[in-house]
């Protein structure tokens, strides 16, 4: 039985969403990496960096990357910019603890923070009241840099450099797997004079 005070499922659902939405803007910051070091290894730089470390990397790849044009780059640097506005409302939504309170799809969070070491600094938690329809704009807020971030990489960086990378063992599993497809006993040319002889027998 659901508790009184438990999220709407529409904050819920927007709670989610804006969840989504942030992976989706980090798989296109590591993406943007990997076309702005111009190598697929840059996915390597880039695996399990937070939002803001990735921000960082294409910053600081960007100023030495020539391929980009003035305005390409002035442009990425107002999208990058926009990344990190949004990103504080992001962890706020989704590392919360929400409760639905009285009034219109009205719900309240509650979050741990570190204490500041001032006497008049911030204490263990924070909270805030936001309705549904405020945390679905946030979600929306989300999917419109989603889109911006997209954009930018389809048509600054038209051709894909991708391809899967594998670790050494990876690699030598690999290896060992197609090896016996490319043994000698497998080569073209003893098949093709055992075809030859044979073709040879049955001539008059």
């Amino acid at each position: 039985m659901p508790l009184k005070d438990e999220p709407t499922q529409g904050m819920y659902a927007a709670i989610g969403r804006t969840a989504s939405q942030s992976s989706r803007i980090d798989n296109y910051l590591r993406e943007l990496l990997e076309y702005l070091i111009q190598s697929p290894f840059a996915s390597v730089i880039g695996a399990g960096e937070t939002n803001s470390q990735l921000v960082t990397l294409c910053r600081r790849t960007a100023k030495y990357n020539h391929t980009l044009t003035n305005e390409q780059f002035g442009e990425l640097m107002e999208v990058l910019k926009i990344v990190e506005t949004v990103q504080p409302d992001r962890n706020f939504l989704v590392h919360s603890q929400w409760s639905k309170v009285d009034g219109a799809g009205m719900h309240i969070g509650a979050q741990s923070t570190r204490p500041g070491p001032r006497l008049e600094g911030r204490g263990t938690s924070e909270s805030f009241r936001i309705s549904v329809r405020e945390a679905q704009a946030i979600a929306d807020g989300f999917s419109q840099v989603g889109d911006l971030l997209e954009v930018f990489i389809r048509r600054t960086f038209p051709r894909s450099i991708k391809h899967p990378l594998l670790t050494r063992p990876q690699q030598q599993s690999l290896n060992e797997m197609f090896a016996p497809f490319f043994s000698p006993e497998r080569d073209t040319g003893v098949e093709q004079r055992s075809f030859n002889a044979a073709r040879e027998e049955r001539q008059p």
